[in-house]
């Protein structure tokens, strides 16, 4: 097969401020993950493609300029993050290059291609000093453009603000114009963060650490290491997805809670301790000007639960109030945390570094009512190892997202601290625990 051909293009990035200053609280909670992650950081690269319609008669030069005009509209599309020792700051440039990748396929290869290139794309870190933190290409296909791939660096922006940017390009190439004004930029929210937002970050602290003074020192306790030393187990699942709609109808919450109370209650198994804590991830994304940011506004909120041996359901009402509370205290100066806990940590001998996380990357769905739910059959899940990752900055990650058979549900664990066929056996209970309770009669 002949490879396709590709060229390079230049978006002009112009921009109407040249400012700077600290990072903003979510900014500086990935950057912890950044420099946990380095050399590997790309593994937090956003890779996405859009889809241009055929109907659409888009050439090169007019993505082109709908690229800039989303450059300039958010500032944090041409920030860079400069450390200096321990000070990190951001710096809004007012200009800058950014190559876009050009390259040419045919009907039936555009949507390999798109992946391949956006892949390639993705595989390398950025250079959060002196690169723009995007990245960019064009699938053409008879000089009309098929598909845009992009690749944020997780500095600029989360997964919700990348959908930002993908909705905004949609429009300008179907409609020429955005009406509305953009969301928060970086440097804005972090003047709102150290004024009145300083209230709510003091009390996110206060329940981190009323959380931890619950749990033990340690929660899952190191064993020998193991080769390779860290793994990565996936299930995908049609029956477990299904399960997760019927349990959510009949209890009222979202499938999301029920999989995380579902999760507590068998990493407790795994730690043998009544009470867990586990971080969670958290969009922080209400009010207008906070939806429409294109900033990193996640952030960690710390789930604590006895979620006891009993009724599955109890387990599920005890998870519900345990995530709201996380949820309403996961917007926090992340640097005042980090020194509260370090202190803690150092009279307590209680671990507060964020080890065991749950991360339900579905897009949100309201819970089920009044509808007939689906039937959910028998445990289907295909269960696999993928290669294991150079390295995990946790010891047991719960990560879900949907396939096309369902819902998948990925285990990411140090082996000294859970095995690669413990962590299997986890996957496997859960999918098990979920298809059992959906099959209870309501009642």
């Amino acid at each position: 097969m002949t490879a396709p051909s590709t060229a390079t293009v230049e978006v002009p990035v112009r921009g109407p401020v040249v400012r700077g200053g600290p990072l903003s609280w979510g900014q500086l909670a990935i950057w912890k993950a950044i420099v946990a992650l380095a050399p590997h950081d790309h593994l937090v690269n956003i890779p996405r493609v859009l889809v241009v319609p055929e109907s659409r008669q888009c050439d090169v030069s007019a993505v082109v300029a709908a690229i800039a005009e989303l450059v300039t509209r958010h500032e944090s599309l041409r920030t860079v993050v400069v450390a200096h020792g321990e000070t990190v700051r951001q710096e809004v440039r007012a200009d800058g290059r950014l190559p876009l990748t050009v390259r040419r396929s045919t009907p039936g290869n555009v949507a390999d291609d798109a992946a391949a290139l956006v892949r390639e794309l993705a595989a390398t870190s950025f250079d959060h000093a002196s690169e723009l933190p995007l990245r960019g290409g064009l699938v053409v296909v008879d000089g009309r453009v098929r598909r845009v791939c992009l690749v944020f660096d997780h500095c600029a922006t989360d997964a919700q603000g990348a959908e930002v940017v993908l909705r905004e390009l949609r429009h300008l190439l179907t409609r020429g114009v955005l009406a509305t004004p953009p969301g928060d930029q970086p440097l804005d929210l972090v003047r709102q963060q150290s004024t009145v937002d300083a209230g709510r970050s003091a009390r996110a602290v206060a329940h981190w650490l009323a959380g931890f003074a619950r749990v033990p020192p340690v929660q899952l306790a190191a064993g020998e290491p193991a080769d390779p030393p860290f793994a990565r187990v996936h299930l995908a699942s049609g029956a477990a997805e299904r399960a997760l709609d019927v349990l959510a109808g009949r209890l009222g919450v979202t499938g999301s809670t029920i999989a995380l109370a579902a999760a507590a209650r068998l990493f407790a198994r795994c730690a043998g301790r009544p009470v867990v804590a586990l971080n969670v991830f958290v969009g922080n994304r209400v009010g207008d000007g906070h939806r429409t940011a294109v900033c990193p506004m996640n952030q960690l909120g710390l789930f604590v639960v006895e979620p006891g041996a009993g009724p599955f359901a109890d387990t599920v009402r005890a998870s519900w109030r345990a995530a709201l509370s996380a949820y309403q205290h996961a917007y926090y100066d992340q640097a005042a945390l980090d020194r509260e806990l370090a202190a803690f940590e150092r009279d307590t001998g209680i671990e507060t570094a964020p080890l065991y996380g749950f991360n339900d990357m579905r897009p949100a769905r309201p819970a089920r009512r009044g509808k007939a739910p689906p039937p959910v059959g028998a445990p289907d899940g295909v269960l696999y190892r993928c290669p294991p990752p150079g390295s995990v900055n946790w010891r047991f990650i719960l990560e879900l997202r949907d396939v096309e058979r369902g819902v998948e549900f990925m285990l990411r664990v140090d082996t000294r601290y859970l095995s690669a066929a413990a962590a299997e056996r986890f996957l496997v209970d859960l999918e098990a625990l979920l298809v059992r309770e959906a099959a209870r009669v309501s009642p």
